[in-house]
C-alpha cells in the first residue's frame, strides 16, 4: 500500500435511532401505515383505517403495522424498511420530509421507492372528518389508489 493513499479523514456517521416500538400490529401481509393522529380519538381513526383495509381485505392488526407521526416521536422511513419487510407504505397526511425522506410525491399518486411502493393520501382524520359530513372526494381518490394497488390483477 502506497503511503499517502489514505490521507484523508474518515468520519463515522451515525446510523441513526432504532425505530420507536411504538408499532402497532403483526404486518403480515408487508402493509405500513403511518398518520399523524389529530383531535379525533386514536381509537376512532383506527376503527375507520380498519374499514378502508377491510375493503382490500387487509386487517389492521394482523396485516399491518401502523405508526403515529408526532412532533415527539419522529420516523425515519428509510429505518422502518430496512427493519421491516414492507411491500406498500401507506401514508395519510404525511410529506415525505416529515419521515426523512427527500422524494417530490403528490397526494393520491403511489410511487416507488427502495423497492417498497409508497401510497400517500390526504390525512386520515380529515378524509374520516368529511365522510361524517356526508362528503366522498377525499375517500373516492383513496379507494381509487388502493382499488388500482391492491386488487388490481
Amino acid at each position: 500500500m502506497k503511503p499517502g493513499f489514505f490521507n484523508f479523514k474518515v468520519f463515522v456517521l451515525p446510523e441513526g435511532e432504532a425505530p420507536p416500538t411504538a408499532g402497532y400490529g403483526q404486518g403480515q401481509k408487508g402493509l405500513l401505515v403511518i398518520y399523524a393522529p389529530g383531535e379525533t380519538p386514536t381509537e376512532t381513526l383506527n376503527g375507520f383505517l380498519n374499514k378502508i383495509l377491510q375493503a382490500i381485505k387487509y386487517d389492521l392488526e394482523r396485516d399491518a403495522i401502523t405508526y403515529y407521526k408526532t412532533p415527539q416521536h419522529p420516523l425515519s422511513l428509510a429505518d422502518l424498511v430496512r427493519e421491516g419487510a414492507f411491500q406498500h407504505v401507506l401514508l395519510f397526511g404525511i410529506t415525505p420530509a416529515q419521515i426523512g425522506l427527500n422524494l417530490d410525491i403528490s397526494t393520491y399518486e403511489p410511487t416507488t421507492w427502495e423497492h417498497t411502493q409508497i401510497l400517500p393520501a390526504d390525512g386520515l382524520e380529515a378524509i374520516y372528518r368529511e365522510r361524517q359530513a356526508g362528503g366522498k372526494e377525499k375517500s373516492a381518490r383513496l379507494w381509487a389508489m388502493l382499488k388500482q394497488t391492491f386488487l388490481a390483477s
